[in-house]
C-alpha cells in the first residue's frame, strides 16, 4: 500500500504527467512486492485447478509451506509457484483487493450494482467445472444443498462493499426461493446486511421470457425508509416479503421417505408410443415384463382421465446378460466375489454368473434392441475421466452413464420400494402453477416430472393450508412452482392432535372434492390446468358471468365444439360448487389443526408469487395466509423439538437437515484470509 499510495499521488494534469504516471504504475506492477502478492493469491486459488494425482504431486503447494512462504522463511520461486500462475493465466483468476488496493486499503467499495449471472446450482459444474465450484464451496461453503451461482455473487457482492455500503443487484427469483434462499439472502442478512428496497418480481425487459427480482441491501443497521414493491413497509425478509419469521423449517422425521422424484430415464429412446408398446406385446407376451405405461408432467395436468399417453421400457437394475461358463471360469476369484457381492446388494452389474437367478436384459431382445440402437448411441457420448469433469462438450455423471447404457439415469429404486405395497399412490406435477393432487395406479414408472408421495391425506395436500407452504418454501421456474419433495413436504407440519371425528371429517370431504372435480373434467372435457384457470377465472362468480372475459370465451366455444359435454351453465355452476368444496376443505383443515380463530374470507385476491399479469387467484385472504404461514412454522420447530428430545436425530444426520449427495465437503477453515475484503 505504501508503494501503490507513492504511485498514485503523482499528478495526471498533463500530457507528461500522464505519461510519467504510467511508467510508475508499470514499475509498480514489474516490482517485486507486486509480484509475490499476486503469485501467492494466484497460488491459493490454483489448488482447486491442480488434479490430485501422482502425477501432480510436485506442483501440488501444502498449507505450511504456503504459510512459510508468507512468513519469509522458504523461497517462493519454485515450480509449484509457476504452475500457479501460468494455470493463473489459463483460468483469468481475479484477485479484487490486488485490482483496487486503495478501495481495500478503506474497506471496500461504496456501492456494487450489478446484474450477476443466472445458472442453476446443478449446472456450475457443467458450466464452469468441478474446480470452479469446488473453489467457490470453499470460499462460500453453502449452507443447505444446491445454491444457484447468483448466490454466490450476491455474498462476492456484499464481502467487497465497506460497512454502510450498498450491494444492489438483478437475480432470478430463485434468490429468494428454497436452498438459493438459504445460502444466499439468509446468509447476508445473518451477516449484518439489510435489505432495504426490493420488487419480488419484475419482467425482464429484454427478450428472454424471465421474471427477475431487483435487491438493494446495506451492509450494517438501517434506520431509514424501508420500500417492498413500491410500498413502504417495516422490514424485508429474506423471502423478499415483509412478514416476520422465525427462522427456516426443519425436515421433519414423520416425514421421511414419503415423498419422491420420479425416475430419469435419460433417453427418448426408453419411451413408446402405445401401439408400439401394443404392437412389442403381440409379438411376445413376455415382454410385459419389462413395459409399462409412463406418465409425465404434461400427461397429469392436460389430459381429461390424467393417464398416461405413452409407455416406457423399464431394465430395472437387471444385468445386460449371463457369462457362460467358460467366460465365468476365466475371472478371478476377487472378480467373482465382487461381482456375486453386487449382485447380493441389488446393484447393477455388466453381467450375471450362470447362477443368478434373475432376468437379464439379453432376455427381452425386442425391447433391448430398441435401446441399443437409441440409446446406447447417445450414453456412449458422455465421457467420464478420473476427475469426472466436462470433456468434449460433454459432463460426466455418475454410473449407470454411459457404462450401463440400457439402466435408467435415475432408476429411484427407494420410491418404488417404499410404494411397493400400494394399490395407488399420490401423484403432483413438479413444475407447474396448478396446485392439484390425483391418485394414480401403482406399476407405472412415474417421470423425473413427477413428485409421488406415500401419504394418502388428500384434503390437507390439496388444501390452501399446504399450497401456500408449498409455494413459501420451493423454488421457481418462471411462471411455475417447482414443488420440491424435500423443502415442501418434508418440512410440512401435519396436524398433530386431530380427532378421529376431524380425521374422518377430512377423508369425507376430500373424498367428495375429488370425486366431483373427476366428474367435472370429464364434463367439460378439459384437464387439471385448465379447469383450475377456470377455479381461478374472476369473471365466473356467484353474482355474474362476464361473457367478454377471454377464459369465459374460450370455455363456451370449447364446449359448443366439443361432444358429450355438459352446458355452459352446468360448466360454470360445476366451478362455483368445486370452489364451495375448496372452502370445505380449507375449514376443516383449519380444525384439524384447532386454528379456527383464523378467518380465512375466501375470495379473489392477489398473489406476490405469480407473474404481474396473472396474480389474481380464487383463495385465502393475505392477512390469513401469513398467519397461516406463521403458525406452520412454530408448529414445525415445536415437532422438530420432540424429535430431538426423543432421539430420532442421531449423531450422523444433522438435525433437521438431510445430506446431499451432491454436496462438496468443505475444510473447517479458509486459506489465510486472501478471499476476504480485507485481503
Amino acid at each position: 500500500m505504501a508503494e501503490y499510495k507513492t504511485f498514485n499521488q503523482l499528478p495526471e494534469t498533463t500530457p507528461d504527467e500522464i505519461e510519467r504516471k504510467a511508467k510508475a504504475y508499470k514499475k509498480f506492477i514489474d516490482g517485486k512486492g507486486f509480484i509475490f502478492l499476486k503469485a501467492m493469491a494466484d497460488t491459493q486459488v490454483a489448488q482447486f485447478f491442480i488434479p490430485k494425482t501422482e502425477a501432480n504431486k510436485d506442483y501440488l503447494m501444502t498449507d505450511a509451506d504456503f504459510r512459510l512462504i508468507l512468513s519469509g522463511y522458504k523461497g517462493w520461486q519454485d515450480r509449484k509457484v509457476a504452475k500457479a500462475t501460468a494455470i493463473a493465466l489459463e483460468q483469468r483468476f481475479f484477485h479484487w483487493f490486488i485490482e483496487f488496493p486503495e478501495v481495500f486499503d478503506e474497506g471496500g467499495f461504496d456501492c456494487d450494482l450489478g446484474n450477476p449471472p443466472f445458472l442453476g446450482g446443478q449446472k456450475i459444474s457443467t458450466a464452469l467445472g468441478n474446480a470452479t465450484l469446488n473453489c467457490i464451496h470453499y470460499v462460500y461453503p453453502p449452507t443447505s444443498g444446491t445454491c444457484d451461482l447468483v448466490a454466490y455473487f450476491f455474498r462476492r457482492a456484499f464481502s467487497l462493499i465497506k460497512t454502510h455500503g450498498f450491494i444492489s443487484l438483478i437475480s432470478t427469483k430463485t434468490i429468494s426461493q428454497g436452498d438459493t434462499r438459504l445460502g444466499g439472502l439468509e446468509k447476508i442478512l445473518f451477516d449484518g446486511g439489510r435489505i432495504n428496497h426490493a420488487i419480488r418480481s419484475i419482467k425482464w425487459p429484454g427478450e428472454a421470457a424471465v421474471k427477475v427480482s431487483l435487491v438493494t441491501i446495506y451492509k450494517g443497521m438501517w434506520s431509514r425508509s424501508i420500500f417492498l414493491e413500491g410500498k413502504e413497509v417495516h422490514v424485508i425478509t429474506a423471502y423478499l416479503d415483509d412478514a416476520k419469521t422465525k427462522g427456516n423449517p426443519y425436515a421433519l422425521n414423520q416425514n421421511e421417505n414419503k415423498s419422491f422424484i420420479g425416475s430419469y430415464v435419460l433417453g427418448l429412446g426408453y419411451v413408446l408410443e402405445t401401439s408400439v408398446a401394443f404392437a412389442l406385446i403381440d409379438k411376445n407376451q413376455k415382454n410385459k415384463m419389462v413395459l409399462f405405461p409412463y406418465l409425465n408432467g404434461d400427461d397429469l395436468n392436460n389430459n381429461i382421465d390424467q393417464k398416461p399417453s405413452r409407455w416406457v421400457i423399464n431394465f430395472f437394475s437387471w444385468p445386460l446378460k449371463r457369462y457362460d461358463d467358460e467366460e465365468w471360469g476365466a475371472l478371478t476369484a476377487k472378480e467373482k466375489e465382487k461381482i456375486l457381492t453386487r449382485i447380493k446388494e441389488n446393484k447393477v452389474v455388466p453381467f450375471a454368473p450362470p447362477k443368478y437367478e434373475g432376468y437379464v436384459a439379453s432376455d427381452f431382445p425386442d425391447c433391448l434392441n430398441i435401446l441399443e440402437e437409441l440409446v446406447k448411441p447417445e450414453r456412449q457420448r458422455w465421457k467420464k475421466d478420473a476427475r469426472g469433469i466436462e470433456i468434449e462438450g460433454k459432463y460426466a455423471l455418475r454410473e449407470p452413464l454411459p457404462e450401463f447404457w440400457w439402466i435408467y439415469g435415475e432408476k429411484r429404486p427407494a420410491l418404488y420400494k417404499a410404494i411397493a405395497s400400494l394399490d395407488k399412490v399420490s401423484v403432483h406435477t413438479r413444475v407447474t402453477k396448478t396446485h392439484a393432487f390425483v391418485f394414480v395406479p401403482n406399476g407405472w414408472v412415474y417421470s423425473e416430472a413427477i413428485v409421488v408421495f406415500k401419504d394418502d391425506r388428500f384434503s390437507l395436500m390439496q388444501s390452501s393450508i399446504h399450497e401456500y407452504w408449498a409455494w413459501n418454501y420451493s423454488s421457481s421456474m418462471k411462471g411455475d412452482r417447482r414443488y420440491s419433495a424435500s423443502d415442501a413436504f418434508e418440512t410440512f407440519p401435519f396436524p398433530q392432535d386431530a380427532s378421529s371425528n376431524q380425521n374422518q371429517k377430512l377423508e369425507q370431504i376430500g373424498n367428495k372434492y375429488y370425486e366431483y372435480r373427476q366428474q367435472l373434467m370429464l364434463g367439460i372435457q378439459l384437464g387439471l390446468t385448465k379447469t383450475y384457470n377456470l377455479f381461478h377465472c374472476n369473471a365466473i362468480t356467484t353474482q355474474s358471468i362476464t361473457d367478454k372475459d377471454k377464459l369465459v370465451m374460450a370455455l363456451r366455444k370449447h364446449l359448443d365444439k366439443t361432444t358429450n359435454t355438459i352446458s355452459f351453465d352446468e360448466a360454470t355452476k360445476g366451478i362455483l360448487k368445486l370452489r364451495e368444496l375448496h372452502i370445505q376443505i380449507d375449514y376443516a383443515v383449519l380444525t384439524a389443526y384447532g386454528w379456527n380463530d383464523i378467518e380465512l374470507r375466501h375470495d379473489f385476491y392477489e398473489v406476490d408469487y405469480l407473474p404481474e399479469n396473472d396474480r389474481v387467484r380464487f383463495t385465502i385472504h393475505p392477512d390469513a395466509r401469513r398467519e397461516v404461514l406463521k403458525r406452520l412454522l412454530e408448529l414445525n420447530h415445536k415437532i422438530h423439538e420432540e424429535e430431538v428430545k426423543a432421539g430420532l436425530w442421531d449423531k450422523k444426520r444433522t438435525s433437521g437437515k438431510k445430506s446431499r449427495s451432491d454436496e462438496v465437503s468443505e475444510p473447517e477453515v479458509g486459506y489465510g484470509g486472501l478471499f476476504n475484503q480485507e485481503g
